[in-house]
């Protein structure tokens, strides 16, 4: 389970870079968000025993993991791009179908099923602010390494090209 943040400002579309960038044949650009896990389901769904959040994470199509992304999102944008909650929206999510994929080398493959949801984030003037001094240093600020953010146009976006940069689209465009 995904939850992906589709940032658009100036007609531009917020792409970071992998942190697999070193990975031959793999777009290295993503858009912000990322993989569901355990803590996200504890956060939307308390009481359950760990084996039962398990069933849940590793069922195809589950609407109590669908309903959890929300915060997966939420997770993934703090750690990210540093945005907390108080500086953006999320809007109603767009599930994509399910991308199949078989990934690996060599002996070592795995036939992955990712259910992928995009979410538009609206961002208010504290949240883009933050975008904007991202890559930044201020005298006496603690800076986080951050993975290097790349605006992709709507053009280049669909073609999953910007220069040499290649964005992960697969999913979106299947």
């Amino acid at each position: 389970y995904v939850a992906w943040a589709l940032i658009k400002l100036d007609g531009h579309l917020l792409f970071m870079e992998r942190e697999d960038r070193l990975r031959d044949g793999v777009p290295h650009f993503v858009l912000p968000g990322g993989r569901l896990n355990i803590h996200d389901l504890r956060s939307n769904l308390e009481g359950l025993k760990t084996s039962e959040y398990l069933k849940i994470i590793q069922c195809r199509s589950s609407q109590e993991a669908l309903d959890s992304l929300p915060q997966a999102l939420i997770r993934e944008l703090e750690e990210e791009l540093g945005l907390v909650s108080s500086e953006y929206s999320i809007g109603e999510g767009f599930r994509l179908d399910p991308f199949l994929k078989l990934e690996g080398a060599g002996a070592s493959h795995a036939y992955t099923c990712y259910e992928i949801s995009l979410f538009p984030i609206t961002l208010n003037f504290d949240g883009f602010s933050r975008l904007s001094r991202l890559g930044k240093t201020e005298v006496g600020e603690k800076t986080l390494e951050k993975p290097p953010l790349n605006w992709f146009t709507l053009d280049e976006a669909a073609r999953a090209q910007k220069g040499n940069k290649r964005a992960f689209i697969e999913a979106w465009q299947e």
